[in-house]
């Protein structure tokens, strides 16, 4: 909180600046003019002051007398050398508190109370102020906290999702990878059945080529049901053959000439 100087506690205290002046001295703090700063324990310390000199009139200047005293002595003479004097003076100053009278002894207690009561108020202000200050300022800190909190949540929220994103990516990679691998294997072992079959088959083929190869170099024809004719030599043939013979050539006459 900031400092208050003592012309602007004496406005608030409704008395004047040179008169709160003065009681500060009468309690033991010494300030140089109206413009000085007080502190609050320089408060407390007058308040404790005028609270303990309530009723006897100690703190009011009128209170007070000076008597003062000035005696000169003369020392020398016209017998010294050099036919000259020394005067010496002394000055005593005694201050006598003068009995107040019950008037004013009321009136400065009363000035008193009326002070105190004020002084009290204003103590009772700047507690209340100081009071709301410290809660604005805890209302602040908490705002702050809960604002960093609320800041600290949200990126590792973030954080998170982000981690959880760059993993299902992870595994989607690695998963059509997999996939890739399979289908690489399973083409490639279909390629390798096929070239087998292809193979196999060529094989197959050669083989059977080379069988009809080596079947035709005897020279051989096969018969009309696969066995061998029997070659009768001309003239040798049985009756019963000739007669079919002749059977034959005489049907194939009777076509030549249309008759079916």
């Amino acid at each position: 909180m900031s400092q208050v100087t003592i012309a602007q506690f004496a406005e608030v205290v409704k008395i004047p600046a040179d008169r709160l002046l003065e009681q500060l001295e009468n309690a033991g703090v010494t300030k140089s003019n109206v413009n000085d700063e007080i502190s609050e324990d320089e408060k407390m310390k007058l308040l404790g002051f005028l609270r303990e000199s309530h009723g006897s009139g100690a703190g009011a200047p009128k209170g007070k007398v000076t008597l003062k005293r000035k005696s000169t002595l003369k020392t020398g003479g016209a017998r010294a050398s050099g036919g000259k004097s020394v005067n010496v003076e002394v000055r005593k100053k005694r201050t006598l508190n003068k009995p107040a009278s019950p008037s004013t002894a009321q009136n400065q207690s009363d000035e008193v109370k009326e002070l105190e009561t004020r002084q009290q108020a204003e103590l009772e202000r700047r507690a209340e102020e100081e009071r709301k200050l410290s809660e604005q300022a805890e209302d602040r800190r908490n705002h702050q906290m809960r604002k960093q909190i609320e800041e600290e949540r949200v990126r590792k929220e973030s954080e998170q999702r982000q981690k959880e994103a760059a993993l299902r990516e992870k595994e989607e990679t690695a998963r059509k990878n997999r996939e890739e691998d399979e289908r690489r294997i399973l083409d490639n072992q279909a390629r390798q059945v096929a070239e087998k079959a292809a193979n196999k088959k060529r094989e197959e083929e050669k083989a059977a080529a080379d069988k009809r190869k080596k079947g035709g170099g005897d020279n051989k024809q096969p018969t009309r049901y696969g066995r061998k004719e029997l070659h009768v030599a001309k003239g040798k043939s049985g009756r019963k053959n000739q007669k079919r013979a002749q059977r034959r050539n005489k049907v194939e006459i009777e076509s030549e000439h249309g008759f079916t």
